[in-house]
């Protein structure tokens, strides 16, 4: 393997033998957050999708209120598309948080 960036230091147990205990460098800390934090984030998109549900672009032209053409021609650009078995198909839990954000830029744009 690699060179390791730990350093030890000496520590005495109960027995009075030297034991060394290897302390990390502030960067492996910073990694091993970020390990962390991915890994609960990975965690909670995993759990979010077993609840999700796919709509068909029928459904999605009722949600939006829009013709079956506009999503065929604007489906690429849209966050919560998803292909399956070369079908469109819609993520109505990113559909949702799409929907707020669009809101919310219209609110701060003053719309």
């Amino acid at each position: 393997m690699g060179l390791s960036l730990l350093r030890t230091h000496s520590v005495i147990d109960a027995n009075q033998e030297t034991m060394s205990l290897p302390v990390k460098n502030p960067f492996d800390l910073l990694v091993d957050q970020l390990r962390q934090v991915v890994a609960e984030e990975v965690a909670k998109a995993v759990k979010g999708s077993k609840d999700d549900r796919l709509l068909t672009v029928e459904e999605l032209c009722q949600v939006l209120q829009v013709e079956p053409q506009w999503i065929y021609h604007n489906a690429k650009k849209l966050p919560f598309t998803r292909k399956v078995g070369g079908l469109l198909r819609f993520s109505n839990n990113d559909l949702q948080r799409w929907i707020a954000a669009q809101r919310l830029r219209a609110s701060n744009n003053g719309g």
